[in-house]
């Protein structure tokens, strides 16, 4: 079901498969999305192609999906305390967070 605009902060490496690439898969075509991705990214990963604003992102079903949602970077560490990333969800007070650790 549709709840609205979502935004994905994302850790490069972790979209490569499983649920945040699923995820990111199904709302990177609607243009009330956006996704943060969060760290260095290496060559030849989803999160470097989306960072280049291709029109375009192959899925992992072979798929192409057209990429309209907003992408956007920052510099920040996967390597925070329950300190760090509550005050950082704080900061943010969105309405709506899903948290995937690995």
């Amino acid at each position: 079901d549709d709840v609205g605009p979502c935004v994905i902060l994302a850790s490069p490496g972790m979209m490569q498969s499983g649920l945040s690439r699923e995820l990111f898969e199904s709302w990177c075509t609607d243009k009330k999305n956006g996704c943060i991705v969060a760290g260095y990214c290496v060559e030849g990963t989803l999160a470097k192609l989306i960072l280049s604003d291709p029109q375009e992102i192959t899925a992992m079903n072979g798929q192409k999906l057209p990429l309209n949602m907003q992408v956007e970077y920052i510099s920040f560490s996967a390597h925070t305390d329950y300190k760090q990333t509550l005050g950082f969800i704080r900061a943010l007070k969105p309405p709506h967070v899903v948290l995937v650790h690995g």
